[in-house]
């Protein structure tokens, strides 16, 4: 049934991108005047479908294309077929004078050969919008980390400011935020900060940031202010007790703090922000790790714990807990890793990396397109005391899902910690945004496609990264198997990397019938049929090879699931 469920979804997906595409030839076809005999869903046997006028609109059995029939499409360059064949459908008759393609100009021509691929590469813009469109909330535009020797942190931006206003526009959520400084790096900007119930003003200049675009390896320069909607979770790290505690709680690394005197407790700095009250007690509540024996090993499970702590009125809850955040604490060390080698413990709070201040987990990541193999030195908080640790890194070889090979720094350890937002805000002009996200997102995905096709060309990117219809069925059933919105996004890739395939200048697709018109205009002359035939032929051979080449790389990409049928490993 699985199965059954997966091929409805991929016949749908290439069904509706068939359609799109045969729909753009068909239209400009019509508008323009031109006869059209026959509109088909696929290739081969027809299966369903019906006539209306002088169209034929059919279902075929191989759902692997589809075609427009017009007028002037014959093998005689325009005629067709004989016209003094009475009974055959598709001769040229006296009333049809002007209704062959050949007929048309050639702009007129390049507008119906254009067609198809524009269509892909515009229905995204419908699927984007109607995704946009069911968004009932966005992010708020809160501060909730501010990363170290950053331009907000140098103007004094704190977790829990609100940004209001950038540049003279309403910032109603994060993604505000994001579009009025990705694209302005290096130029100041006027931010409008809320904190608590006061409003300031702050003159923060973007910094330059390479963003370096997954597997095609091309770098943009965006701007970045250095903040993050996400806060950091009342998670300790080792814990220090407060000289001014009368009676230290029994805290252990990685408690989460869930409540204090009964209040919920959701972010680190709802603890720094929090006070003991005029009594002197402050009631804690905790989530602990606690071992379970199981079947399947021991498990770790949370359990409440409650405590109670006596401690000088108004003294900050972080104070009086000598909670520390466990962010950037070591909570595991593979061993035989780098971190390993190197002599990270389980515990360590990672300060420095080289010459670099640490504030979060991202801060640790190094990638070998930006930084160095060899020694790193990381500053680490340990039993009291600072010392140097030195790991020696070397890049590790990794593939995608698509087969292409990657570079990465292991290192070994990780943390335990979380982040989470505030609570979503009502999304205001929620058709607009939708409208004007659904171009940005099309465009956006059209570069990067544009740029990955460019990659293979100039070798950057293996040609192993092609796939074909094996992996569009994948894509298909993975997508639809994680909801509807994934698939409709799914949908809108493949529909972008179908529409510029199809624009590209090789015979036989729609891009290649332009580039004759191109030479033709520039000859001022048709070219021979001759010619074209065997254009036409080169360009099947590059089509075959091209085919051949996207199902080798789908049958290495499933070969591990091919031998399995067979019971091999």
């Amino acid at each position: 049934m699985g199965a059954l469920k997966d091929i409805l979804f991929f016949v749908i997906l290439l069904g509706v991108l068939i359609f799109v595409h045969e729909l753009g030839h068909f239209m400009w076809a019509k508008i323009f005047g031109v006869k059209v005999f026959k509109f088909s869903l696929g290739f081969g046997r027809r299966l369903v479908g019906f006539r209306r006028g002088e169209t034929e609109y059919v279902v075929s059995a191989i759902p692997l294309g589809g075609y427009v029939k017009m007028l002037g499409e014959g093998p005689e360059g325009g005629d067709g077929v004989d016209a003094t064949v009475s009974d055959d459908p598709e001769a040229r008759r006296p009333e049809d004078a002007g209704r062959a393609l050949t007929d048309k100009p050639m702009w007129q021509r390049a507008v119906i050969i254009v067609g198809g691929p524009a269509m892909n590469l515009l229905f995204p813009i419908l699927i984007y919008f109607f995704v946009f469109l069911g968004r009932d909330t966005i992010l708020p535009a809160s501060v909730g980390t501010v990363f170290a020797g950053t331009p907000a942190a140098a103007a004094g931006l704190q977790p829990g400011d609100l940004i209001v206003e950038v540049d003279g526009t309403t910032i109603h959520g994060f993604e505000d935020v994001v579009a009025e400084v990705e694209g302005r790096p290096g130029e100041p900007l006027e931010f409008r900060i809320r904190r608590g119930d006061e409003v300031f003003a702050r003159r923060i200049t973007p910094a330059t940031a390479e963003e370096v675009i997954p597997i095609i390896g091309f770098v943009n320069e965006v701007g970045r202010i250095g903040v993050s909607p996400y806060y950091r979770a009342p998670i300790l790290g080792p814990v220090e007790p407060a000289a001014d505690t009368a009676a230290p709680l029994d805290l252990q690394p990685f408690d989460e703090v869930f409540a204090l005197d009964g209040r919920r407790v959701r972010r680190h700095i709802d603890l720094e922000r929090s006070r003991v009250g005029p009594d002197g007690r402050l009631d804690v509540g905790l989530l602990r790790g606690a071992p379970v024996a199981t079947g399947l090993g021991t498990l770790f499970v949370a359990a409440a714990v409650r405590q109670s702590i006596r401690a000088a009125p108004g003294t900050p809850g972080d104070r009086a807990l000598g909670a520390t955040t466990s962010d950037l604490v070591v909570s595991r060390v593979r061993p035989g890793s780098p971190g390993d080698l190197g002599g990270l413990r389980v515990g360590d709070r990672l300060l420095r990396l080289d010459d670099k201040p640490l504030v979060t987990w991202l801060d640790v990541q190094l990638v070998p397109e930006r930084d160095t193999a060899g020694p790193h030195t990381f500053l680490v908080a340990r039993d009291g005391r600072e010392l140097p640790v030195t790991v020696e890194l070397h890049p590790e070889t990794w593939r995608d899902p698509l087969g292409q090979e990657h570079h990465r720094f292991s290192l070994g350890v990780s943390g335990y910690t979380r982040s989470q937002t505030d609570d979503p805000v009502p999304n205001p002009n929620r058709v607009s945004r939708a409208f004007f996200g659904a171009f940005d997102e099309t465009g956006n995905v059209i570069r990067l496609t544009a740029l990955g096709f460019a990659a293979i060309f100039q070798g950057r990117v293996g040609v192993d990264t092609i796939g074909g219809p094996v992996l569009i069925f994948d894509v298909a059933a993975q997508s639809a198997e994680a909801g509807a919105v994934s698939f409709l996004w799914a949908m809108a890739l493949i529909s972008i990397n179908l529409g510029i395939l199809n624009l590209l200048p090789i015979p036989i697709l729609d891009g290649g019938q332009l580039l004759f018109f191109g030479i033709e205009a520039i000859r001022r002359k048709p070219l021979s049929r001759k010619f074209k035939d065997r254009a036409q032929f080169v360009g099947l051979i590059l089509i075959l090879a091209l085919v051949a080449l996207a199902l080798h790389n789908d049958i290495a990409r499933r070969w591990s699931d091919i031998l399995g049928l067979f019971g091999c490993n």
